[in-house]
């Protein structure tokens, strides 16, 4: 019973080999390509984190007024973020 590894290795040995004329074009090309493809990515990036900062500060700008702050203190009987008042309904 042959080995299965004897089958494959006589197998590829039949392959004809590839051509190697324009092989080093053929990689060029695609090296280009894919310099392309990233360059426009790039740009959509660009324009899509443009677009979300312009919605966020017009929208932020149109919903907001004047807010006053508050003191949030994590520490103490009155803390808003203390569980005692969380629990108990302050």
């Amino acid at each position: 019973m042959p080995d299965p590894i004897d089958r494959a290795a006589t197998l590829i040995a039949a392959l004809s080999p590839a051509p190697l004329d324009g092989l080093e074009s053929r990689v060029f090309a695609a090296i280009e390509v894919r310099a392309r493809e990233a360059t426009a990515a790039r740009r959509v990036g660009l324009w899509s984190v443009a677009a979300a900062l312009t919605i966020g500060l017009t929208g932020g700008s149109l919903a907001g007024g004047a807010v006053a702050a508050r003191v949030a203190s994590p520490i103490g009987v009155d803390a808003m973020l203390a569980p005692s008042t969380l629990l108990l309904g302050r």
